[in-house]
């Protein structure tokens, strides 16, 4: 039985790295949509740098996010169906 767990560890173990590439990944997708939407709305995103998640201004079925472009940083608020609200906020309000 416990060579039965150790190979259940090591096979966790070893996935444990892809997980964390799929997450990466994942993340840097959702930069590029959400930097699509900020420039389809008519604000300047040509090279997006960063995202994350705003807890700040995240409701139910809405969700709030921080996204860095190399000229500008935007909290961006997306709600299903609906255009998405976007403000620009200063270098310092980080």
């Amino acid at each position: 039985m416990q060579g039965k767990s150790a190979i259940q560890l090591a096979i966790v173990m070893a996935l444990i790295p892809s997980c964390a590439a799929l997450a990466v990944d994942d993340n840097k997708g959702q930069e590029q949509i959400i930097a699509a939407q900020v420039r389809a709305q008519g604000f300047e995103c040509a090279t997006p740098k960063a995202i994350r998640r705003d807890p700040e201004i995240t409701l139910p079925g809405q969700i709030g996010w921080m996204l860095e472009c190399e000229s500008a940083v935007y909290r961006v608020m997306l709600t299903p169906h609906r255009a998405a609200k976007i403000e620009r906020v200063e270098q310092g309000g980080r």
